[in-house]
């Protein structure tokens, strides 16, 4: 089968859904298929204009260039593109599901949707977005043959407006955290995710200050891709608590063995995100055997459970969320490491993969 993923971005750059479409594509291809991506021409900050075309593990990367209208980029290039393929799996909601859902009596190629938590990470232009996501959505979901929710919260709220969605977690490469390093730093710390608004690095800025209270040596990592300007805000505030020795920011990181040796440096993975489509980095800090504390939102406590596999921290309240982790730092949690890396193996991507397949195949009829 010939599969065109569709997404605003893929590598270079950097985030969970890219890196979702990268091993998707490798998994495909590696049992027989072509997959191959279509995106944008830039990445997320747009200093930097993309090739055309390349190629990257058997994967053809096409990049279009596109009108820039601030909440939608338009891109009909699109259309030439997908001609020489049997199936369009689009990933999130926007000018691309949009459109190959409006032109879908011209191509005629089945389409599929992958949710990716919606339009609602942020409330900037929420009742739009309310809009859109009722009436638009709920017309333009009828052209895509299946829709997959990547958490039971998505599954709950696509389905309101489709009768069509089916819940298919995200995949992790298991293999490539086999090797990891079992040497970590005592008392440090580490974020892995873009830097926007929604992640609230802030919040896990300020539990550092309170933390260093009671632990002088105490590091935070923070690893992601600058978004919306935030990363000279957190420097700001990292300055004015007086921790630039204790909050370390190190850039995204594109190389996969390198992030995972990050990870594997460090006893804690945190994260005090309000809004996530999934949460892939939490597994990935999961199956490197860190014991992750993560904010108290509907996607993580699918597959972090309190005080079993992981921890529920309240990081809207920095200075309590603190004396929750120092209260942890000198356990024994060999057997909350033991419950993750079971978890872990639900998500696997050689069983992942054979339920998008069914869904491939279900799809082409």
């Amino acid at each position: 089968m010939r599969v065109l993923q569709v997404y605003h971005h893929f590598r270079p750059c950097t985030g969970g859904i890219e890196r979702h479409i990268e091993d998707l594509c490798i998994n495909l291809i590696n049992k027989g298929h072509k997959s191959d991506v279509v995106c944008l021409d830039y990445c997320h900050d747009k200093k930097e204009k993309l090739p055309h075309y390349e190629e990257y593990k058997n994967i053809e990367i096409n990049r279009l260039p596109f009108v820039d209208l601030k909440i939608y980029n338009i891109a009909p290039g699109v259309l030439k593109i997908i001609k020489h393929y049997d199936l369009i799996h689009v990933h999130g909601i926007g000018f691309f599901s949009d459109f190959l859902a409006l032109t879908s009596f011209i191509h005629r190629i089945p389409l599929i949707l992958t949710t990716h938590g919606g339009i609602f990470h942020t409330k900037n232009h929420y009742f739009l977005k309310k809009i859109y996501f009722n009436l638009w959505c709920k017309f333009i979901f009828k052209r895509f043959k299946r829709i997959i929710a990547v958490s039971k919260n998505d599954e709950k709220s696509f389905s309101k407006v489709s009768s069509r969605v089916t819940f298919i977690p995200n995949g992790i490469e298991l293999k490539d955290f086999s090797n990891i390093s079992k040497s970590e730093e005592k008392n440090s710390f580490i974020f892995v995710g873009r830097l926007s608004k929604n992640k609230r690095v802030d919040n896990l800025i300020r539990m550092i200050f309170f933390l260093k209270k009671k632990v002088k040596n105490v590091k935070l990592y923070v690893i992601g891709e600058d978004w919306e300007e935030t990363l000279t805000d957190l420097k700001k505030l990292t300055e004015d608590l007086e921790l630039k020795e204790n909050v370390i920011f190190l850039g995204k990181v594109r190389d996969r063995i390198k992030l995972i040796n990050y990870y594997s440096r460090a006893q804690f993975f945190l994260s005090a995100s309000q809004y996530e489509g999934f949460g892939i980095t939490v597994l990935e800090a999961m199956a490197s055997g860190k014991i992750v504390a993560v904010n108290d939102i509907s996607p993580f406590k699918e597959f972090v459970k309190n005080n079993e596999n992981g921890f529920i921290v309240d990081y809207s309240r920095p200075k309590v969320a603190a004396n929750k982790i120092f209260s942890l730092l000198n356990k024994d949690l060999s057997n909350v490491k033991k419950r993750a890396s079971a978890t872990v193996e639900d998500y696997s991507w050689g069983k992942i993969i054979k339920k998008i397949e069914s869904i491939y195949e279900t799809g082409e009829r």
